[in-house]
């Protein structure tokens, strides 16, 4: 999307198929947009998902509410749903239609299996998220699977996934690794576990985290439902259109990111100099901004402090990897890195 918006500017239309949207990709307008919200904004609607749930009778999630296959290959499977008929997919029982359905009707089964497994386990380990919220919620197995099937694909596959560029990034840049260890040496002693506390005291760790989310964002767009017509950029935006949000082509803008293609953890480290703070918002920024953000950040800054201390992480090959955008955005091939005991 990066090219479009450099050909066409902040903003503009794009329709493709049945789909129809305006394209944000400057963050001066994505501040207008965001401050105009209403109490309870919306995104779009994942239609695909939301009629494979009545089509087999499951409950929704978070995502939804507004082995053999994984959540990747269930995103993989969407992108047709979207730009096309839905509905007729579905009548006519297509390919696509199909994979979709199949992909969900393992995650469903997947999650109901260790669901029920959880549920009925040692007492011992009732302290967990699942047992916690069926200790103050009255929830269904069934609004339970509906639950957790979606964090699975809003949190783990997320954060895995941003783990992934983190460790390609790092392995192409030893000389970072080494001051994310020198940083480390400092305020833990040998053999110490990372607390919360200790990673407040590791600023260039957290950098290391944040220029990877910026040059290879997991989820390189959001969107919204523009609720009324809205003059935005000096254009009348009917209300129902769709906004898509390109959290990518803004991290990658030359006029907001000097080097902007090159991995430079320091940048953060410096006083605020961007043009504007909704340059780089990886997690979205409002009211519906990723609800597991403090999670995710915590889990990468603790899984980066541990590997450090143990692994040197190198690459097998200087081959630039390329990405794709399949919901998330993946490596186009298997990531070119090994670990190294120290």
């Amino acid at each position: 999307m990066l090219k479009y918006h450099q050909q066409f500017g902040g903003i503009f239309k794009m329709n493709l198929g049945f789909f129809k949207s305006v394209q944000i990709g400057d963050p001066a307008l994505l501040e207008i947009l965001l401050r105009m919200e209403t109490p309870y904004p919306k995104r779009m609607e994942i239609k695909p998902w939301k009629m494979y749930r009545e089509y087999r009778g499951e409950d929704y999630g978070l995502l939804t509410l507004d082995g053999k296959y994984n959540a990747h290959q269930m995103m993989e499977y969407l992108g047709p749903l979207l730009v096309t008929s839905a509905d007729l997919h579905k009548q006519f029982n297509t390919k696509a239609w199909k994979n979709h359905t199949e992909a969900w009707d393992y995650i469903f089964s997947t999650a109901k299996c260790f669901i029920d497994r959880r549920l009925k386990s040692n007492p011992a380990w009732k302290n967990d998220l699942l047992n916690t919220i069926t200790s103050n919620y009255p929830l269904t197995n069934k609004q339970l699977s509906g639950l957790f099937t979606e964090l699975q694909i809003g949190g783990v596959e997320t954060t895995a996934n941003s783990l992934l560029w983190l460790l390609y990034n790092l392995s192409r840049h030893s000389e970072v690794q080494k001051k994310v260890l020198d940083e480390i040496q400092t305020v833990l002693l040998p053999g110490q576990p990372p607390s919360t506390d200790c990673l407040q005291k590791m600023p260039y760790l957290k950098a290391c985290i944040k220029e990877s989310m910026r040059l290879t964002p997991t989820v390189p767009f959001t969107s919204r439902t523009i609720e009324n017509d809205t003059n935005l950029g000096g254009y009348l935006i009917p209300g129902g259109v769709i906004a898509m949000i390109n959290f990518h082509s803004m991290a990658w803008n030359e006029n907001y990111f000097p080097d902007a293609r090159e991995y430079k953890p320091e940048r953060w480290l410096k006083p605020r100099t961007l043009a504007n703070s909704f340059a780089s918002t990886p997690f979205g920024v409002g009211k519906r901004m990723c609800v597991g953000r403090r999670l995710a950040e915590l889990q990468l800054q603790l899984t980066l402090c541990w590997i450090i201390q143990h692994f040197y992480i190198c690459t097998t090959d200087n081959e630039p990897c390329k990405a794709i955008t399949s919901g998330l955005m993946v490596p186009t091939r298997q990531l070119p890195v090994s670990f190294k005991k120290r």
